[in-house]
């Protein structure tokens, strides 16, 4: 049986390239926690959209910083594709994410 990252084209055994795998699930995770914090702003109706921004922008620094520690993972575990994948994702949910948030936040006027 051969290692998953010794496939010819550089994908997974299940046909997916390791670095959109990791891609694909950190989508799905923002989405689902981006997701969580909008129904329970809707659902109790207190603090308006900055409350969202704020836990949103917090909630991407975490999963930004558990996607680095990730990324040093991989690297020593000899998966350099998912430790790739990881780096990315990482600094993509810190650049675009979390800055984001902050300019929302900076954006709104607190009365």
């Amino acid at each position: 049986m051969e290692p998953e990252d010794n496939h010819p084209n550089g994908d997974d055994q299940d046909g997916m390239h390791p670095m959109k795998k990791v891609g694909r699930i950190n989508l799905f995770i923002l989405l689902a926690y981006m997701g969580l914090f909008l129904v329970m702003i809707l659902l109790t109706a207190e603090g308006g959209m900055e409350i969202l921004y704020v836990y949103g922008g917090l909630a991407m620094l975490a999963h930004g910083a558990i996607n680095i520690a990730l990324c040093v993972i991989f690297f020593i575990m000899s998966k350099p594709e998912y430790g790739k994948g990881a780096l990315v994702s990482g600094l993509l949910l810190l650049v675009i994410g979390f800055s984001s948030c902050v300019v929302a936040i900076s954006t709104l006027s607190f009365h």
